[in-house]
């Protein structure tokens, strides 16, 4: 066996391709989710063994990299839906929907702040935002629905309750409580949107949650796949358009 570098051994330098793999590649998503640290953020590590110790780059790995085994499992379990068909609508009209800095998992009390918050409060007033929007839009002849999602929906991005860049905030129960909750506060308004037009999904990234709300982002879209009447727009970009 050919080594690259005179300063390896075979065995030193099968030991990085190894490491270079996806096994470790998983190993350091964790260690990064303990320490609170973003992981686009990681472009070298030592790896230590007993009889190695290795500084190694990442080989570029990439957060969706990390994300997507999670989308296709969720595939696996989306509902299947059947295709809505729709009249032709005359004078038609787009309803904009855009629940903007809901920060699920947000804290606040009422001695402090004057009004009581948490993740029961926050996803109650978007259901009942969506309901009173909706219930106004009625009179009028729509032909598409565009739902903004993301915008500060979760209120932290690491299990140390700090955003993305590391601000520390007061929070409402746990990361994955609050992540759960906003998917499925989603789903429902979502759900409410389809029998009146179809809907176009887009995510809008944000300071607070910049990784959290792009894995809920690709959540929503694995979990709707299966619709006709869905389409989305939940790539990274921050400037996005739309006719």
């Amino acid at each position: 066996m050919k080594v690259p570098r005179l300063r390896l051994s075979e065995d030193e330098y099968a030991l990085i391709k190894q490491l270079r793999k996806k096994g470790v590649a998983s190993e350091l998503v964790n260690q990064c989710d303990e320490a609170g640290l973003p992981l686009s953020n990681v472009k070298h590590f030592w790896y230590k063994s007993e009889k190695f110790s290795i500084f190694s780059k990442t080989d570029g790995l990439q957060l969706e990299d990390v994300f997507d085994p999670i989308i296709k499992d969720v595939q696996r379990y989306s509902p299947k839906m059947r295709k809505i068909k729709r009249a032709k609508v005359k004078n038609p009209h787009c309803l904009i929907l855009d629940p903007a800095d809901i920060h699920v998992g947000k804290y606040a009390t009422n001695s402090e702040a004057g009004e009581s918050y948490d993740i029961k409060k926050a996803v109650s007033i978007v259901d009942t935002g969506i309901d009173s929007l909706i219930q106004k839009a009625s009179g009028f002849p729509l032909d598409k629905i565009i739902f903004v999602i993301g915008n500060d929906c979760l209120h932290i991005d690491s299990p140390r309750n700090t955003t993305t860049a590391g601000t520390g905030v007061d929070v409402s129960g746990s990361w994955h409580e609050a992540f759960l909750a906003a998917k499925d506060m989603y789903v429902r308004a979502i759900e409410k949107c389809l029998p009146l037009a179809d809907v176009e999904i887009i995510f809008c990234p944000s300071n607070h949650d910049f990784m959290s709300g792009f894995m809920l982002a690709h959540t929503i879209k694995a979990y709707f796949r299966q619709s006709k009447n869905i389409t989305f727009d939940v790539s990274i970009a921050h400037r996005k358009y739309t006719a």
